[in-house]
């Protein structure tokens, strides 16, 4: 601690002390001590000496108990007064430059003595004091409107409610805190000093001149959050206040407003098809609708859905004359799909048998080889169909399959003899030339390949290519002379880029007939 006196001329009132004599002294340390908003000439009675209304006397006896604090003003009664403040000290005497004090500038310390204290109760040029004078404090009590919560007073966090002492004739800060509250969102509104009007600005400062009441006025929100539960999927819409919106998410809604919230009945994510089934976190039975809710707090909606994956995409059988038959798809884009199974139904004698699972393989491989099976020449109906399964597995949960459907997803395959069979079985059917002359190409739309099955109604040179929408020949997939009958080529677009081709047939009948020319549409999507 150190001890400053007073600069002359630094305040234009003269202080009348008790004892008659005017000194600069009095103004000077009651204005300093006060803080930066000192005014002396205006606060300070001239005539008053020490003014008790804002500072406590305490007896010099008194200072082994109540160690200085800075800003404490010592008292030479009749003879002088002074401020204690903290400054840099190496030793010796304290450069006075490095106080900083707003009313002065540095050439005008010419009048300042400057010594150091060895402790409270060292001797200086005029000898101890008699007593000194520490600032009084005030209690100011703020407040939440909404009666609880934190409140900032001064850089501290406190209850709302609570007193908090400051010293006198200080700016303090108060600062009202956004916060959610029993489970509702509070925003602040303004601010309410008791008996002044509102200020809408925040932080607020005071001066800290008497005891107040401070009230943070709010208006009282609600965070109405909203998800959809989808096992192994996520996302997905949710309509709250008529308005669809991305889920999960979170509207923020004055309290005790009404609000409908809607769920989509079903939908499709990645091949995985979501059905409704109830909402959690409200009083609801299983729809997909909550008509008047009440934004009365902070609440979560969740729409439970049950889940089937749907099968993989372009599901293919097929394959080569005198060769096993291949069934082949494209790999399910949901990772939770960790196995398909391959199922199988057989026509024999015209009557179609129950399916029979023959084979299970894990996420992948998207190929099978049906050994039982090779395809023949000879055209007469379908024989063999396959559907390809979806196993979903979630969170360690039952395994859950796609339904079988022999309709619209599972492809039959013609033309087969049971293999090691020379003459094949029943399901060696009465061979038949083809009546006319056909292409065709399946899967179409197709990714990563398809397969053109073509018709030749007698032996003829055979050209079959692909070419770009410009005439561009892509691929030459047949040029060869072939027999009568039923023939497959297969074109993998890997080196091609999305969009649509052509294919072209040319068969040109070794009868000297004139050339068949047909063509098709092919569609790679990638």
């Amino acid at each position: 601690m150190y001890l400053t006196t007073v600069a002359q001329n630094h305040i234009p009132v003269q202080h009348t002390i008790p004892h008659g004599t005017t000194r600069i002294c009095w103004g000077y340390a009651m204005g300093v001590a006060g803080g930066s908003t000192c005014d002396p000439t205006t606060i300070i009675p001239n005539t008053a000496g020490i003014d008790g209304s804002y500072f406590t006397e305490y007896s010099w006896s008194e200072i082994d108990s109540r160690p200085l604090q800075e800003k404490d003003i010592l008292y030479w009664p009749g003879t002088h007064a002074a401020y204690v403040t903290s400054v840099p000290y190496s030793g010796g005497y304290v450069d006075v430059n490095n106080i900083g004090v707003s009313h002065m500038s540095a050439s005008q310390w010419s009048g300042v003595i400057s010594e150091t204290l060895a402790d409270a109760k060292t001797r200086v040029g005029v000898g101890n004091p008699s007593s000194f004078w520490r600032r009084k404090q005030v209690s100011i009590t703020v407040s939440n409107s909404f009666g609880g919560g934190t409140v900032n007073v001064a850089g501290n966090n406190v209850s709302s409610g609570s007193s908090s002492s400051v010293n006198w004739w200080t700016t303090v800060s108060l600062e009202a805190i956004n916060q959610n509250y029993s489970n509702v969102w509070r925003q602040w509104d303004d601010w309410q000093e008791s008996g002044e009007d509102p200020v809408s600005q925040n932080p607020f400062s005071i001066i800290a001149k008497s005891g107040g009441s401070y009230t943070a006025n709010f208006t009282h929100w609600s965070d109405i959050s909203f998800s959809n539960s989808f096992p192994g999927g996520s996302g997905g819409t949710i309509s709250v206040w008529d308005t669809s919106r991305a889920a999960p998410g979170t509207v923020r809604m004055p309290q005790n407003a009404s609000f409908n919230i809607s769920a989509s009945s079903s939908t499709t994510i990645n091949r995985i098809e979501y059905t409704f089934s109830q909402w959690s976190g409200a009083s609801t039975s299983s729809n997909a609708s909550l008509s008047s809710q009440s934004a009365s707090e902070n609440k979560t909606y969740t729409a439970n859905y049950t889940s089937k994956p749907q099968q993989p995409a372009n599901i293919w059988a097929g394959g080569d004359v005198d060769e096993n038959i291949q069934v082949a798809w494209t790999e399910h884009p949901n990772t939770n799909v960790t196995q398909y199974q391959i199922w199988r139904r057989v026509k024999d004698n015209g009557v179609l048998g129950s399916p029979t699972l023959e084979a299970t393989v894990n996420r992948g491989t998207t190929s099978y080889t049906d050994t039982d099976f090779i395809i023949t020449a000879s055209y007469t109906e379908d024989l063999i169909y396959y559907d390809v399964r979806s196993v979903f597995v979630v969170a360690g949960q039952s395994t859950q399959y796609s339904d079988e459907n022999y309709t619209d997803a599972v492809f039959g395959s013609n033309n087969f003899k049971t293999a090691g069979s020379a003459n094949g079985s029943s399901l060696q059917a009465e061979s038949s030339m083809p009546a006319e002359y056909s292409i065709s190409s399946y899967p179409n739309p197709f990714n990563p390949s398809t397969t053109l099955s073509y018709s030749l109604v007698e032996n003829a040179d055979v050209t079959l290519a692909v070419y770009d929408m410009t005439g561009r020949e892509i691929a030459v997939l047949v040029r060869a002379q072939q027999s009568a009958g039923t023939h497959t080529a297969q074109w993998s677009g890997k080196d091609a880029s999305s969009g649509t081709y052509m294919y072209r047939l040319t068969a040109t009948p070794n009868s000297g007939k004139l050339p068949i020319i047909l063509s098709g549409k092919l569609l790679l999507t990638k």
